[in-house]
């Protein structure tokens, strides 16, 4: 039987099953996704990585604005990785080396709550990127940071970055003169708080909103 208390701090979409013909399309709702600007002086680094299971193609990529939304720098990259999940956290690993290029706090923001809820306990995580996850905490020790989990919706000029990356030979670096028109179209939307809308259907009966700080 469901309790209230394991629905603490979630919002309700819908309350009940839906009842009558199962051929009858179930209604959609939707929800506003948006990017947020960190505080000054915080940074943001934004990163998505891709990896396809039939190809073995891997790529990374991701940003860095400041309190202002204002771009400071993307990048994206190939990847040598066996999974999504390890995807992820390479593509986090070169966003934190890179940020240690700003002498600013850093609030890490990633589409894959698998990857923030383990960056957010102590848990050694699958074997396969336990080395990686050490390196990554270790960066993470060396400033301030902040680890959020952000809805792909709204991380649309990282998705953009990582899908770049799988023509990249190496880490490229660009900047707001290098970069290409569209990507700085997405990151002036995010600047001006443009809304992004994720589509649930009926059938899932529970939204949680959940805001992991470290």
């Amino acid at each position: 039987m469901l309790l209230p208390v394991h629905w603490h701090g979630c919002t309700p979409s819908v309350d009940f099953m839906p009842v009558g013909n199962p051929s009858v399309p179930r209604p959609v709702r939707s929800i506003i996704v948006r990017w947020l600007l960190p505080p000054d002086p915080w940074i943001k680094l934004n990163t998505d990585g891709s990896y396809d299971q039939h190809t073995g193609v891997a790529s990374g990529g991701g940003l860095f604005r400041d309190h202002l939304g204002a771009l400071l720098l993307a990048f994206h990259t190939s990847l040598v990785v066996t999974s999504s999940f390890d995807a992820e956290l390479q593509t986090l690993l070169h966003g934190l080396h890179l940020a240690r290029r700003f002498d600013a706090p850093v609030w890490i923001e990633l589409d894959s709550l698998e990857v923030v809820r383990l960056l957010l306990t102590n848990r050694p995580g699958p074997w396969q990127v336990q080395h990686t996850l050490v390196r990554i905490r270790t960066l993470m020790a060396q400033f301030r940071t902040r680890v959020t989990h952000i809805f792909r919706e709204g991380n649309r000029p990282a998705d953009y970055m990582a899908r770049r990356g799988s023509t990249s030979s190496a880490l490229h670096l660009l900047t707001t003169q290098t970069v290409p028109r569209f990507f700085m179209t997405l990151v002036r939307m995010d600047q001006i708080g443009y809304p992004s809308f994720r589509y649930l259907d009926s059938m899932h009966s529970l939204l949680c909103f959940t805001v992991f700080l470290v």
